[in-house]
C-alpha cells in the first residue's frame, strides 16, 4: 500500500485535466486524471462508486457543486463518507465504513456540473 506522503507527493502534480474517464456506473459521472491517479495509487475505486451512486438520486438533482469528504479513524481504519454542497457543514449524504485500509486521514474530492455531466475532480484540478 502507498504511503500517505507517497500518495500526496503523486496527487500534487494533478492540476488540470485534459482527458476524462467515464464512471462504468453511472453514465452521467467523469473522472478526471487525478482522481484516476488516486484511485490507482490508493486502489480506493469504491470511493468514486460511492460518489457516483448518489449522483441519480434526487437529493443530488439541485447540486452543481459537491464537496465529497473521506475522514478515517486511523485507531479503528472506519470512515464516514461525506458530502455537502460547499457552502454549509450539514452534509447531504453521509455514509460510514466500518473498515478502509484508504491511506490518508482526511481527503476531499469535488463534482461539479448538471446532473446530466458532472465532473469529479481533486480540488487543485479545478
Amino acid at each position: 500500500m502507498i504511503s500517505p506522503q507517497e500518495l500526496r507527493a503523486k496527487l500534487a502534480h494533478h492540476t488540470g485535466s485534459e482527458t476524462f474517464i467515464r464512471s462504468s456506473l453511472n453514465p452521467n459521472v467523469v473522472y478526471t486524471e487525478g482522481v484516476v491517479a488516486l484511485c490507482n495509487e490508493a486502489q480506493c475505486w469504491w470511493l468514486t462508486d460511492i460518489l457516483a451512486s448518489y449522483q441519480s438520486t434526487e437529493r443530488f438533482d439541485r447540486e452543481h457543486f459537491q464537496a465529497w469528504c473521506i475522514v478515517v479513524d486511523e485507531e479503528t481504519r472506519s470512515a464516514v463518507v461525506s458530502c455537502t454542497n460547499g457552502n454549509s457543514k450539514k452534509p447531504i449524504v453521509e455514509q460510514r465504513l466500518e473498515y478502509t485500509d484508504f491511506p490518508l486521514a482526511h481527503f476531499s474530492l469535488w463534482v461539479e456540473g448538471p446532473r446530466s455531466q458532472r465532473v469529479a475532480m481533486l480540488p487543485q484540478e479545478r
